[in-house]
């Protein structure tokens, strides 16, 4: 119910609009001069959301849509609304989209817009002081927000990389998707705009640039709605949930324009007065050139990120037919040397100083570190059987990112925690990306197809359905498959409204005696949608070195299944076997004190029940009691069903002089009930979460102690 509030498009902007009031209200509590154009700013961009809600038509010209107008007033002409009691014949829907029918679509959405609305004041902040001209107030406020948008921007969008390994059968965390993107691109802006104010407080350079970030990071934000909300991307993107936004295309677009011909028109009105020291150089060795030289290779990610992004736009533009076969690939091969130099930034910043740094001073302190992650490097390098050398050379890149500062923390902050921000935030995103490489480059698919035989795995080309063919392992139930090392047991399935969880026993025996030393279940989740068909979350055993993460890619559609077994007879004696398709059992006699639940007693009632053990192919016992009763002197059979295995046996004639009975049984063949499901091992993926929560936290330390300084 909370998710449905902000998963339609009328929704997000109203929780937009509501996290612009309470951030702002922190304007308010704070006596800045430039208070009363910041909050004009808002109150501009208030106007604009609000106008996305109204549902106002100039004949065929429709401005936003209400979230408030009922079904009867956008249908009236319905037949339905001609009847009086047309309440009555109203269903409830069907909810939410399957895949967003998850306690993440609660977490991370109202994450990320907070996030997405934060990155309004640090533009507000420069558009206000170029209005009045006031550049000696600035520097505070820029840096508490730029702060705040980073960490919480930054934390929506690893949150939404979460939801996709935990919930969704993605395969991954990131896959390089135009929505992805489209909330990374303002993030890394901000980042860049936040680098440049540090540069300005600690020297009085880029403040030009400074403007020019936090009105593209907001600019980006508003870019990143058009892109979500017209539907442009609905053929590009997996994130296309709603319908197509025909009418918020040029209404968003004027929203872009207006905000951005606003901040370039102050900007270049003022350009001449904004204090910033063109005239003199900055040294070479210094904090402030590299930093700058960093937000510019950041400019250049964001550049790549967002041509190729909007490549559906161009093509709707222009006519073109742009597109990208292997979107992963095509943005790797250039972000991966993006990152490695981002990441040798973060390693050698804190060891220059502003203004001037001794050039032999700083080889020397960073020479130890920089060694020891040679050797750290290469020692993971070996373990884990990395050959590629750029692979290698990013390893190196990102040891050397968590060990510099891992040093500068101890060797030189000390215990001071407060200053531990910057150095923990590069920290954390050095062991990210380490986490990022060990977890997708050395992960490993061990669901291995050894059938020979080829699955319909519904891809568009006979190549890509065979490479995935290969990647999925047939299960039918209750019966062993080897896998990665276990040896899988699909035991059944349990439902729990549309939900499927399909049970899948691990086991790992040892060679030598074949005991179990170690056991689990995993049990991800699929639905048979009608409109969607199959829709699968996956199920993951966690390891503090790696995951296995198993997800269902194919089953068979009980609902359309139908029982072709027939009931089969045989007249047994007390120790006799039946066997079975996956076991067998022995009836031991007949017992008149017997549990039954299918079997509820009457007065009169003659009753007795064929007691029998049933064994599966481990050795494992369940008890069956079918019940042959006689009442008002006609003789009947309750059958009794094990759902485990789908064993259905009557005792359907006893025969005392022969001290026998009859028995018939019915179980479905282990052909009926199958999966096809696909699993990967996801090595060292911890190191990836634990360094997106010590980025967050750097973040988090920053702003603490910009609140705290005087």
């Amino acid at each position: 119910m909370l998710s449905c509030f902000w998963e339609g498009q009328e929704g997000s902007f109203l929780l937009w609009t509501i996290w612009h009031a309470v951030l702002a209200f922190f304007v308010t509590r704070k006596n800045n001069p430039l208070e009363a154009p910041v909050m004009a700013i808002v109150a501009l961009v208030q106007v604009f959301l609000a106008s996305t809600l109204l549902g106002i038509h100039f004949g065929d010209i429709r401005i936003g849509a209400t979230p408030f107008m009922l079904l009867r007033d956008q249908m009236w002409n319905a037949p339905i609304f001609q009847q009086p009691n047309y309440l009555d014949m109203i269903q409830d829907g069907n909810g939410l989209n399957p895949l967003l029918q998850n306690y993440w679509m609660v977490i991370h959405p109202p994450i990320l817009f907070l996030g997405f609305s934060a990155t309004l004041f640090p533009f507000a902040y420069s558009v206000a002081a170029l209005w009045n001209n006031r550049y000696d107030v600035i520097q505070t406020p820029l840096l508490r927000w730029s702060l705040l948008s980073g960490m919480v921007l930054g934390c929506g969008i690893m949150m939404g990389g979460a939801w996709a390994y935990e919930s969704l059968n993605f395969g991954g965390y990131w896959a390089w998707d135009p929505v992805e993107n489209a909330s990374l691109v303002p993030w890394l802006v901000m980042v860049a705009g936040l680098h440049t104010t540090i540069i300005f407080k600690a020297t009085g350079f880029s403040l030009k640039s400074t403007f020019i970030f936090f009105i593209f990071s907001f600019i980006l934000v508003l870019y990143s709605t058009f892109l979500t909300r017209t539907g442009i991307l609905g053929e590009t993107s997996v994130h296309a949930f709603t319908g197509e936004g025909e009418s918020l295309f040029y209404h968003l677009l004027i929203f872009i324009f207006s905000f951005l011909l606003l901040g370039l028109f102050l900007f270049f009105k003022r350009y001449k007065q904004i204090p910033d020291r063109v005239k003199e150089e900055e040294a070479l060795a210094s904090r402030e050139f590299w930093m700058f030289i960093g937000a510019l290779i950041l400019m250049i990610s964001v550049v790549q990120i967002t041509y190729t992004t909007s490549m559906p736009v161009w093509n709707k533009m222009f006519g073109t037919k742009l597109a990208i076969t292997d979107p992963i690939m095509h943005y790797n091969k250039i972000q991966i040397w993006i990152t490695l130099l981002i990441m040798l930034l973060t390693a050698t910043i804190y060891y220059l100083k502003f203004k001037q740094t001794s050039v032999k001073a700083f080889i020397k302190k960073i020479l130890p570190p920089f060694i020891l992650s040679l050797i750290i490097s290469f020692g993971i390098a070996y373990s884990q059987d990395l050959r590629s050398v750029p692979i290698v050379i990013f390893l190196v890149a990102a040891s050397f990112s968590v060990v510099a500062n891992l040093f500068y923390m101890i060797g030189t902050i000390g215990p001071k925690f407060i200053k531990w921000g910057g150095t923990t935030a590069h920290l954390g995103f050095g062991l990210m990306m380490v986490g990022v490489l060990l977890s997708s480059y050395t992960k490993e698919v061990i669901s291995i197809n050894r059938l020979g035989v080829d699955f319909d795995m519904g891809k568009e080309n006979a190549a890509e359905n065979k490479k995935e063919s290969r990647e999925n392992v047939l299960l039918f139930r209750n019966i062993p498959v080897g896998m990665g090392g276990y040896s899988l047991t699909y035991l059944g399935d349990t439902v729990i409204g549309p939900d499927h969880f399909y049970h899948v026993r691990y086991q790992k025996r040892e060679n030598d005696t074949g005991r179990v030393v170690e056991e689990f279940i995993l049990s991800p989740n699929a639905q048979i949608n009608p409109k969607m068909g199959l829709i699968s979350s996956p199920d993951t055993r966690h390891y503090w070195s790696h995951d296995i993460f198993t997800y269902v890619t194919s089953t068979v559609d009980k609902s359309k299944m139908q029982d072709t077994n027939q009931f089969k007879t045989k007249t047994v004696r007390p120790g006799d076997s039946i066997f079975l398709n996956n076991g067998f059992m022995i009836f031991r006699g007949f017992n008149t004190q017997f549990e039954n639940k299918n079997y509820q007693a009457q007065t009169g009632d003659i009753s007795v029940a064929a007691e029998l053990e049933v064994y599966n192919l481990e050795g494992k016992m369940r008890k069956s009691n079918p019940v042959y009763i006689i009442r008002d002197r006609l003789e009947r059979s309750i059958t009794d069903t094990l759902a485990e295995s789908g064993l259905m046996s009557r005792l359907v004639k006893i025969l005392p002089e022969e001290n026998a009975a009859k028995i018939e049984y019915k179980q479905p063949s282990a052909m009926d009930d199958y999966i096809i499901m696909k699993a990967i091992k996801f090595p060292f993926i911890n190191v990836l979460w634990i360094g997106t929560v010590l980025m967050v936290l750097g973040f988090g330390i920053s702003l603490l102690k910009r609140f705290m300084a005087k």
